[in-house]
């Protein structure tokens, strides 16, 4: 065998298509998986739906071409598969369900006739009726005259059938309509949206493309409780839960559907009682990793160092712009701000931080070298000035690098925030001036600095708390 992953074909058994795959010779089956084209090289996932369902799904295969780059086919045919099985469950089971697509059709059709959802329920008076013809429902003689005709000569489609139902009772709103509702009015960037879908169709995955009005409590706990049979952290599964729970609220407000939303009062199971206790680092620690950072001189070092002597957030230091960077003056300093799609965790993180003598010098190699290269941003590798940096990637890229530096722990780059407020607090920094240095309060420093002269006292803070004999 040439490779430790070897394709070896595509079969159908039991009307079921199949891809084989040989990896470290043990076959592995990867069902509804195929590969098209002149190469055979192109990835789809292709499913037969159930003979019950052919007439609402108006087709008798699925075929879905896989993201290429996305690449791990086997897992996204794995989760459209679980998708459809949902799916196909629910509308074997009720008749009511229909197709999103399907819905958007006869909607569209109604429309063609000056008519929307609903409109079969309104009745005129015959003061209100000015037709030559009297009729309680005159919005409704082109359409019933058309569907009346259609019906006649046996062209009556299930769209068609559609429209008449919704014109008397309205389509039911199916769970998968709501993502477009929440995305109204957001300025999202597409790596956000492409991130935050996963999230809620990985919930309609588990519990099935259901009418909103359906959903339960029960099914909210029945999400969470799967999650959790996974082993993942109840940190993130209450993540889950806070963003689907977001999506059902707005989703539901913009759609007009009036119900709790199941997601209230539903919570992990262990939050707070397996989170992992947080880490700091002890003088010794820091210096080493300064002296590290020092050595190394390159714009991961230089982030480092830049979250080590100003306590901010990832996010804060890898967005930002050249424009927030001052470096001449008395106290040298960055502008925490948002900008365009970019923004803060919350408005006290909008904030003006004095810069560490031990950071200036790189700081200024790497401010010349991007200038050079007429970048607008210091870390163009994570951000472009515009949109959200990529703090996720940055984040395992510099997690890596301190798995190599402390090796008796486990420490990640947020854990120098901690280290720096456990200092500040260790120098008898107040608790106003702490929570303002580190963006968790509002920025008064006319309160708490003394007006004009604010920059210079947190300078002097910040020299109290990590002194340069650290470096």
């Amino acid at each position: 065998m040439a490779s430790r992953l070897t394709r070896l074909n595509h079969q159908v058994t039991n009307r079921v298509t199949m891809a084989k795959f040989l990896i470290y010779g043990q076959e592995i089956i990867v069902a509804y998986l195929v590969y098209k084209g002149v190469k055979k090289d192109t990835p789809y996932y292709q499913r037969r739906v159930p003979q019950p369902l052919v007439a609402r799904f108006g087709k008798q295969v699925i075929k879905q071409k896989l993201d290429k780059k996305d690449g791990a086919f086997a897992r996204q045919a794995n989760s459209l598969a679980a998708w459809h099985d949902h799916l196909f469950a629910a509308m074997m089971s009720d008749p009511n369900i229909v197709l999103p697509a399907d819905k958007k059709a006869a909607e569209g059709l109604l429309f063609t006739y000056g008519l929307k959802p609903g409109d079969g329920q309104i009745k005129l008076t015959a003061l209100q009726n000015g037709g030559s013809e009297f009729t309680d429902q005159p919005q409704l003689i082109d359409f019933d005259a058309d569907y009346m005709d259609k019906s006649e000569r046996g062209t009556l489609t299930d769209i068609d059938r559609l429209a008449m139902q919704a014109l008397h009772k309205p389509l039911p709103v199916m769970c998968s309509e709501l993502w477009d509702a929440y995305l109204k009015d957001e300025q999202r960037t597409t790596k956000w949206i492409k991130k935050h879908k996963m999230y809620f169709d990985r919930f309609i995955q588990i519990v099935g493309d259901l009418p909103v009005e359906t959903l339960s409590i029960e099914i909210a706990r029945s999400y969470r409780d799967e999650r959790e049979r996974l082993k993942l952290k109840s940190e993130t599964v209450q993540k889950e839960i806070k963003f689907i729970k977001a999506v059902l609220n707005k989703g539901m407000r913009e759609l007009g559907i009036n119900i709790r939303n199941p997601f209230d009062g539903v919570r992990a199971n262990k939050l707070g009682k397996d989170s992992v206790k947080r880490e700091t680092l002890n003088t010794a620690e820091l210096k080493s990793v300064i002296a590290a950072c020092q050595a190394k001189g390159d714009d991961l070092a230089l982030i480092l160092l830049l979250i080590a002597f100003t306590g901010a957030r990832l996010g804060e230091i890898i967005g930002l712009r050249l424009q927030d960077i001052c470096l001449t003056g008395k106290v040298p300093s960055i502008h925490i701000k948002e900008y365009g799609q970019r923004t803060l965790k919350t408005s006290n993180s909008a904030r003006e931080l004095p810069l560490h003598p031990l950071v200036l010098t790189l700081l200024k190699l790497q401010y010349k070298a991007v200038t050079k290269e007429k970048k607008k941003v210091l870390f163009s590798r994570y951000a472009d000035g515009k949109s959200m940096p990529s703090s996720d990637t940055a984040s395992a890229t510099l997690n890596k690098r301190l798995k190599g530096m402390i090796t008796e722990k486990h420490i990640t780059n947020h854990c120098f925030r901690h280290t720096l407020e456990d200092r500040m607090r260790n120098a008898d920094i107040p608790k106003d001036r702490r929570d303002e240095f580190l963006g968790h309060s509002k920025q008064d420093s006319g309160d708490n600095y003394g007006e004009g002269r604010a920059l210079e006292f947190k300078k002097r803070d910040l020299l109290r708390a990590m002194p340069i004999s650290l470096g």
